[in-house]
C-alpha cells in the first residue's frame, strides 16, 4: 500500500541509519556513531540514566543479540521467565564507568572475550540500556502489584543463577590473578 502510493506519487525519502543500535559489530546502517561519542568512563551510567541534552543516541535499543560488560551480562533467552513477578530479584546493573573499567565480557558459561576499545563502548552501552529497562519494568510491576511481598534485591546476572555484587567482585579478583599469573610465565 504505503510503498507503491509513494512510489506513484512520487514522495521523496530520506533514509535514517541512527534511529536504532541492536549488532555491537555493526559499522553501518545503526546509530553507533552517536554511542562512541560517549565517553568510557561515562557509557554505563549514561545509557542507565539518558540525558538527551548531554548526549544525542538512538531511539531504541532492539534487544536481539547478547550485551557484556566483565562479568555483566544479558542475553534474551537467559533471562527467568518469571523476571515479572512479585518474588524474582531484579538484575544487576554494571557500574557506571563499566567501559573504561572491563575490556572484556564474560558470558554465562564462562567464556571470556577480549572487547576492543570501539566494542567494549557499545557492549557497555546495550547491557546497561537492557538491564535498566528491564529493572524499570519490573520496578513498575512490583510497585503496582506485589505492595509488602516485593522482592527489591538485586542479584541476577543475565542467567538463571543469581549472583551478589561481592561474588562478581571476587570472581574478577580471581580472574585478574589467573591473567597476572598466565601472562608473568610467559
Amino acid at each position: 500500500g504505503f510503498c507503491l502510493a509513494a512510489a506513484h506519487n512520487e514522495l521523496p525519502h530520506q533514509r535514517l541509519d541512527s534511529l536504532m543500535v541492536s549488532a555491537v559489530d555493526m559499522n553501518g546502517g545503526e546509530g553507533w556513531e552517536m554511542v562512541d561519542k560517549i565517553p568510557a568512563e561515562e557509557v554505563c551510567g549514561f545509557a542507565a540514566h539518558v540525558d538527551h541534552s548531554k548526549y544525542a543516541i538512538p531511539n531504541v535499543v532492539h534487544f536481539c543479540q547478547r550485551y557484556g560488560t566483565g562479568k555483566y551480562f544479558f542475553a534474551k533467552r537467559k533471562v527467568p521467565h518469571d523476571i515479572f513477578t512479585c518474588e524474582s530479584p531484579l538484575m544487576l546493573l554494571p557500574p557506571p564507568d563499566s567501559a573504561a573499567k572491563y575490556d572484556y565480557r564474560i558470558s554465562p558459561d564462562g567464556k571470556k572475550q577480549e572487547l576492543d576499545p570501539v566494542r567494549k563502548v557499545r557492549e557497555a552501552f546495550a547491557a546497561c540500556s537492557v538491564i535498566q529497562a528491564v529493572n524499570e519494568a519490573s520496578a513498575y510491576f512490583k510497585r503496582k502489584h506485589c505492595g509488602d511481598k516485593a522482592n527489591w534485591d538485586i542479584k541476577l546476572n543475565g542467567s538463571d543463577k543469581g549472583m551478589t555484587q561481592a561474588e562478581i567482585d571476587a570472581e574478577e579478583e580471581e580472574l585478574r590473578q589467573r591473567d597476572q599469573l598466565k601472562s608473568e610465565t610467559r
